[in-house]
């Protein structure tokens, strides 16, 4: 993913990050990721861990819409297979 110059910018503008400390003589400006920046990392984290499920709803994520890419057909392969496994998984946990 390339960079632009106005990314930041724009996140910040976005409320994606919030300016943590004014840039006041010397010491620079510091920023923080804002609650909602924080709530998507650990979201995606969870879902790499297979912690939590990948949408298959098709208004959610455009892969499983009709007309997708063959790359998205792929990944919506995947995607089951995952939610399969954790669904399996969760099962298993509650059964013992």
């Amino acid at each position: 993913m390339s960079w632009d110059k106005r990314r930041f910018n724009n996140l910040v503008k976005n409320g994606w990050i919030i300016k943590w400390r004014e840039h006041k003589g010397r010491q620079s400006a510091l920023y923080d990721l804002a609650f909602k920046s924080k709530r998507l990392c650990a979201s995606i984290y969870k879902k790499l861990n297979k912690e939590e499920t990948i949408s298959e709803v098709k208004r959610q994520n455009p892969m499983l819409q009709w007309g997708a890419k063959y790359s998205d057909k792929v990944y919506r392969k995947i995607i089951k297979k995952l939610n399969q496994e954790i669904k399996l998984k969760n099962y298993n946990n509650i059964s013992l």
